[in-house]
């Protein structure tokens, strides 16, 4: 299952598909039922400093944000986290040197009922 942007950004490529704004990173989410695994993919920028990621779990609404060092496309795969059967990933990313970052991608929401 494929996060979405719900009508915001350009779709960009596949697998998943991902979103971006003009001047933004793109972004993109995936659930995998077999290996119960969330990832967050993220890139576009062929020369950041980094990209700043941030992600949300609801309904526990828990909040993380990180910096990811180095250009071109990332990733992050972590276990699947399973709240009533009603969970929900959010993800934006900017990319940013020096002191100056981008605006941040749109918002995907990856939502799915395990």
């Amino acid at each position: 299952m494929d996060g979405q942007s719900f009508g915001e950004g350009t779709p960009v490529g596949s697998g998943p598909l991902k979103w971006q704004y003009s001047g933004t990173p793109w972004a993109g989410a995936r659930y995998d039922r077999c290996k119960n695994t969330v990832t967050l993919y993220y890139g576009g920028y062929k020369a950041p400093a980094w990209y700043q990621v941030r992600w949300s779990l609801s309904p526990q609404q828990t909040l993380d944000t990180y910096n990811t060092q180095g250009a071109g496309a990332r990733h992050k795969t972590m276990v699947a986290s399973h709240a009533d059967n009603t969970t929900s990933y959010t993800l934006q990313v900017r990319a940013c040197s020096g002191t100056l970052c981008t605006r941040w991608s749109p918002l995907i929401i990856l939502s799915y009922y395990p």
